[in-house]
């Protein structure tokens, strides 16, 4: 059959031919011998390109090989070349469908296949030369052929040289639409096509870590040459638009917390402390959640440069501490704000904390600066010009160590290391630590305190008499006076008062310690003596009293008379707290305990005189109307006539459950009126303090109401004692 296709056509295609002159271009007829299948596939390659004697070859298929897939591949040929694109693809799908599902079929056996020209190699060799002959001879069609071909899943590599002849269109860039992939993606990101690198990158195989690199680097390079650089909020607003780009495009972690790392050290001089933190705040967070995923997820691959090394735990925790430096150093107010079990550090925390740090406090000076090594950084493409920059700085916290940013063969982010020779803080950051150590210290934050020193190298005479102050009240005398002995640049202790302090009077040397403490720290030195005092009047351990919640401390002191109690020691107790009270919890104690001491041991009760309720309500500082309206929720007709303590501006929520197990039968049941009335006396003292006009208004509808029932009751003694303790009661 195969000799018969080749006779045929030749002898029609000399017929064809006629009695013309001989056209040197035609292609000359084979003998009848030459019936190898390469050359009949060559034959009909030269008959469809020079002649397009589609018809001719058709015709013969039809005789000899009817059933070949070839056929619809001529008939592809046939329709491109005549413009009928709609056709060419109908064609050139059906050829790929069979020529796909009858690979698969023989497996790559050719003696299973009927047809003349064996489709491999064959007939696939043959369509592939075709379709590369036409798209070099049909420039101005190449867009439909490329369709055409993709769309059909012709080929892998004709896919690829679609979307890549589209893309060239699309952003109008005068390049070969067959230039290699890679070179395609670094001219689109050199003309700052990001998304349509990210999209080639995609559709090509390509790892795109470099793209988003180079991107956040260039919005870096044009924000500092323009004039919002001067805009601190703009600033940050930049820092977070590049963390979301890297997170958004799935960066290695690793790579893009060097990358503000290093940001931070190139730029310092250049940023506030705002910044910083934030710079330093992502890098912590990029590299915690690479560390938590490390253990079941494989590292990002990347295309010529390999992932860094993971950090370790002691990097991220001099990272921590740095931050911790720079909220602490920078404004000590916010150390009361910040949560420590466990410290909460994340970005969305600090976002909201980084407006309380000063505005034009600059970057602290975190880092040994030496002379430059040579090689670009991350942050180089960052300098003004974008410009390589050298690693010029070493950051103080960071871990010793090589590693690169995994930016795809462009500029990385290095780690750098502690500076062997240079020993201890810079002279421009000890205020810093110092401001820092004294509001953890503030804080009851000591073991903190003590991880910033040690991290910075920096020598604190604050911690140490801190240290001993507390080692000492808890009753560890000897470990503290060695301690503190030990400790370098510490004034000497009078002898007299260590040996006063090792025969049981450690009160002296408490003082002596607190004398010799800085003002940065005098809270804390009055709360310790506060609370050695108050363990010693409650009959409590010291170490449980400095534990122990505030409340219930409270509640023992004015046990059990609150009268009789040492109200100045109280007072000190809640002054000496660096962070905010519960107040309302506060209150209830107060209420509560206040309630009981009008009620004698016998039966009798008791009325309070006026400058004693004054020191009593006093306790609260400004928020008297807080007491007020905890011991007004004591009375039963009061809440009902008022619609519950929580109702209305100003009323207090059901208050928490109080820390003293006594009986609380009285306020379930009713109060008796004797105690009714101590109560509202109180009640009034405390809103006429906290200047209440609506609260004290409200006390007075309600005496009124109760003054009815005092008269029912016959108890005009009650309402002698109102008209006596209330001035405003008989209007």
């Amino acid at each position: 059959a195969l000799q018969c296709m080749t006779a045929w056509l030749s002898v029609n295609t000399e017929r064809s031919r006629g009695a013309s002159a001989p056209d040197t271009s035609a292609p000359a007829s084979p003998s009848l011998t030459a019936t190898a299948p390469a050359d009949v596939a060559a034959q009909i390659a030269l008959l469809c390109r020079k002649s397009h004697a589609f018809s001719l070859v058709l015709r013969a298929l039809k005789m000899f090989d009817p059933e070949s897939p070839l056929v619809d591949f001529v008939k592809f040929h046939r329709a491109f070349v005549q413009c009928r694109f709609q056709s060419c693809r109908d064609h050139l799908r059906r050829f790929v469908r069979r020529r796909n599902a009858e690979s698969k079929q023989t497996g790559g056996s050719q003696s299973k296949e009927p047809y003349c020209l064996q489709l491999v190699p064959y007939v696939t060799q043959l369509s592939e030369e075709m379709v590369q002959y036409l798209l070099d001879g049909f420039p101005r069609a190449r867009m439909m052929l490329l369709s055409a071909l993709d769309q059909a899943n012709f080929s892998p590599h004709y896919s690829h040289l679609f979307r890549s002849f589209r893309l060239i269109q699309q952003t109008g860039l005068d390049v070969d639409f067959r230039m290699p992939a890679w070179e395609l993606l670094q001219l689109l990101i050199s003309r700052k096509m990001f998304a349509e690198a990210r999209e080639w990158a995609r559709s090509s195989g390509i790892v795109s870590d470099t793209i988003v690199f180079e991107e956040v680097t260039g919005m870096i390079v044009e924000f500092r040459q323009g004039v919002w650089w001067n805009v601190l909020d703009e600033r940050l607003h930049l820092w977070h638009k590049c963390y979301d780009a890297f997170l958004q495009q799935s960066y290695p972690p690793v790579g893009a917390a060097l990358f503000f790392l290093d940001i931070t050290s190139k730029l310092e001089p250049d940023l506030f402390a705002r910044e910083q933190l934030m710079l330093l705040c992502i890098a912590f967070e990029l590299m915690g959640s690479r560390e938590e995923g490390s253990s079941g997820a494989e590292p990002h691959a990347t295309s010529q440069a390999s992932t860094p090394p993971a950090p370790g735990r002691e990097q991220l925790s001099r990272i921590k501490l740095s931050m911790l430096l720079i909220l602490t150093g920078t404004n000590k107010d916010l150390t009361a704000e910040l949560d420590f079990a466990p410290l909460d550090l994340s970005y969305g925390t600090l976002q909201t904390l980084v407006h309380r740090i000063p505005e034009g406090v600059a970057a602290l000076p975190l880092y040994h600066h030496t002379e430059p090594s040579g090689g670009g950084g991350a942050a180089g493409a960052g300098g003004a010009g974008g410009g390589s920059s050298s690693a010029s700085s070493l950051p103080m916290w960071a871990a010793s160590g090589g590693g690169g940013g995994g930016g795809g063969g462009t500029s990385t982010a290095s780690t750098t290391a502690l500076v062997s020779d240079q020993r201890g803080p810079r002279s421009e950051l000890l205020p810093y630590l110092d401001t820092a150590i004294s509001s953890l210290i503030n804080c009851d934050e000591i073991s903190w305190a003590r991880q910033l020193a040690e991290g910075f190298e920096f020598q604190s005479a604050d911690l140490k008499l801190a240290m001993a102050l507390e080692t000492v009240a808890s009753g560890q005398l000897q470990e503290a006076l060695c301690d503190f002995l030990a400790g370098p640049h510490l004034p000497p202790i009078d002898p007299a008062i260590v040996e006063a302090a090792q025969e049981g009077d450690v009160e002296q040397l408490l003082r002596a310690l607190s004398a010799q403490c800085s003002p940065g720290i005098s809270l804390f030195c009055r709360r310790r003596m506060v609370c050695f005092t108050v363990s010693r009047t409650i009959g409590m351990d010291y170490s449980t009293v400095s534990q122990i919640d505030v409340g219930e401390l409270l509640d023992r002191l004015l046990s059990p008379q609150p009268h009789l109690s040492d109200i100045a020691l109280c007072r000190s107790l809640l002054s000496c707290y660096p962070r905010p009270l519960n107040k309302v919890a506060l209150a209830e104690v107060l209420a509560n305990r206040f309630v009981r001491s009008t009620v004698g041991p016998d039966g009798t009760h008791r009325e309070w005189a006026e400058h004693d309720l004054d020191e009593f309500v006093s306790l609260l500082g400004s928020s008297q109307e807080k007491l007020g309206n905890a011991a007004l929720c004591q009375i039963p007709d009061f809440r009902s006539a008022d619609g519950g303590c929580g109702a209305g501006e100003g009323r207090p929520t059901p208050p928490p459950p109080r820390h003293s197990t006594e009986d609380d039968t009285s306020k379930k049941e009713g109060l008796p009126l004797e105690c009714e009335v101590e109560v509202l006396i109180m009640a009034y003292h405390a809103y006429v303090q906290a200047c209440s006009e609506r609260c004290i208004g409200e006390l007075l509808r309600f005496l009124r109401a109760r003054a009815v029932v005092y008269v029912e009751e016959r108890r005009f003694a009650l309402l002698v004692r109102l008209l006596g303790a209330i001035p405003e009661y008989h209007a």
